[in-house]
C-alpha cells in the first residue's frame, strides 16, 4: 500500500486527472451497458453521453462511446464521438474504420471511402477495411476496384469467409461463374453453414 501511495503521489496532476477520467468513464460505460441490457434506452444513452463528457480527453473512451451510441441508433452523435477520438489519436486505424462505418450508414459514402483509405494507410493489412471498401465499390459498379480490395483483404486474412464470398459475388457480376463457384465453395469450407454462400452456389448450379 505504501508503495502504491508513493507512486500515486509522484504522478503529475495531469496524469492523475487522466486516470480519474478513465475510471469514471469506464463506470458510466458499464452503467450504459447495464441499462441497455434492461432495454432502458434513455437511461443507457444518458450514461454513454456522460462517459463521453467525462472521458473527453481519452481517445478509447470516445471510440467506445461512439460504438455504444451507434448501437442505440444515435448515428449523428456517434460520428461526433468517433471524430473526437481521431483528433485525440490520429494514428489509430480502428478509429478511422469505425468512423467509416458510421459515415456509410449515414449515406456519406465518399467520406466513408476516405476513412477506409486512411485506416489502410496506417494498417495496409486491415482485412475488414479492405472488405468493406470493396463492398462500397461493388455497389457503385466499380467491380474491378472491388475485386482488388477483396483480394487484398483475403491476402491479409485468408480465413475471412465473408471476403471470399464477396469476391465470389464480384466474379458473378462479371459472369465469371466458374470462379464464383470455386470461391463460394471456399467460403463454405471456411465457414460451414454459410447460408448466403450455399444459396448463391445452388443458384449457379441450377442455372
Amino acid at each position: 500500500w505504501r508503495r502504491m501511495e508513493t507512486s500515486a503521489l509522484r504522478m503529475s496532476p495531469a496524469h492523475q486527472e487522466y486516470l480519474l477520467r478513465d475510471v469514471l468513464a469506464q463506470s458510466h460505460l458499464l452503467q450504459g451497458d447495464w441499462h441497455r441490457q434492461r432495454e432502458e434506452k434513455d437511461l443507457s444513452v444518458r450514461a454513454f453521453q456522460r462517459a463521453g463528457m467525462v472521458g473527453e480527453t481519452v481517445d478509447w473512451v470516445q471510440s467506445n462511446v461512439g460504438s455504444a451510441l451507434m448501437r442505440e441508433g444515435r448515428l449523428g452523435e456517434a460520428i461526433v464521438e468517433y471524430e473526437r477520438s481521431i483528433r485525440l489519436n490520429p494514428r489509430k486505424a480502428t478509429a478511422y474504420y469505425d468512423l467509416s462505418i458510421a459515415y456509410n450508414k449515414a449515406g456519406r459514402i465518399e467520406e466513408a471511402v476516405a476513412m477506409y483509405r486512411k485506416a489502410l494507410e496506417i494498417d495496409p493489412r486491415y482485412g475488414s477495411a479492405r472488405n468493406n471498401l470493396g463492398n462500397i465499390f461493388l455497389r457503385q459498379g466499380k467491380v474491378e476496384e472491388a475485386i482488388r480490395e477483396y483480394r487484398a483483404g483475403i491476402e491479409a486474412d485468408p480465413e475471412n469467409a465473408q471476403a471470399i464470398f464477396n469476391l465470389g459475388g464480384a466474379m458473378e457480376e462479371l459472369k465469371r461463374y466458374d470462379e464464383a463457384k470455386v470461391l463460394y465453395e471456399q467460403a463454405l469450407l471456411k465457414q460451414p453453414g454459410y447460408v448466403e454462400a450455399m444459396n448463391n452456389l445452388g443458384g449457379l448450379y441450377l442455372s
